[in-house]
């Protein structure tokens, strides 16, 4: 079995400071979260997902209505469609 020396790996777990963008960093330590419509865990503003409950985040409102619902009205829309159609044929 081959043996790797660890000191070779050094270079690639270590971060240079000089690549290092400060620009990028924000002194003033607020941090922009909101609270997780699921459980209510802070969670970033530029989180697609909760990183506790995994809720995913997105920008249209899941709706209030039961599952059932918008399958039932789409049935009654497909029954009177085929209702319309066996009259006229």
């Amino acid at each position: 079995m081959p043996r790797y020396d660890d000191d070779e790996d050094d270079d690639l777990h270590d971060p240079d400071p000089s690549d290092m963008d400060d620009d990028d960093v924000d002194d003033s330590g607020d941090v922009d979260t909101h609270p997780c419509p699921h459980c209510g865990a802070a969670v970033y503003e530029e989180s697609q997902q909760c990183p506790v409950c995994g809720h995913y985040i997105g920008a249209f409102p899941r709706s209030n209505y039961p599952r059932w619902v918008p399958v039932a009205a789409v049935l009654v829309i497909l029954a009177m469609l085929y209702g319309v159609i066996r009259w006229i044929f």
